[in-house]
């Protein structure tokens, strides 16, 4: 999900990586509950649980994000990506492959 503003005024937010379709996504992801359309977009994802490990029957979301130029620059410059969650969301970590991102525990 991605926030439509980043004030309590509604100004809208465009300094932020664009989400993106991926080829494994089965499932919009919505905003969390309390929230809605008009203040955090709903993104594709890919919802699954885990099948093993210590982290056994899990709920996971994996959604993808798409950096532009200014973005790609500042990470090659060694730049740090900063997460933001809205709405009390589980851990999260960061990573550029599907695969790695969807082999938890």
């Amino acid at each position: 999900m991605v926030s439509i503003s980043n004030s309590p005024c509604g100004a809208p937010r465009t300094n932020v990586m664009t989400p993106t379709f991926f080829p494994e996504a089965n499932k919009p992801f919505g905003p969390p509950v309390g929230m809605d359309e008009s203040q955090v977009q709903t993104v594709h994802a890919y919802i699954g649980e885990t099948t093993h490990g210590n982290l056994d029957g899990c709920i996971f979301v994996v959604t993808a994000w798409q950096p532009d130029a200014e973005e790609l620059r500042q990470l090659m410059l060694g730049n740090p990506v900063f997460l933001t969650c809205i709405g009390g969301l589980f851990p999260h970590f960061i990573t550029t492959n599907f695969k790695n991102a969807s082999s938890i525990a």
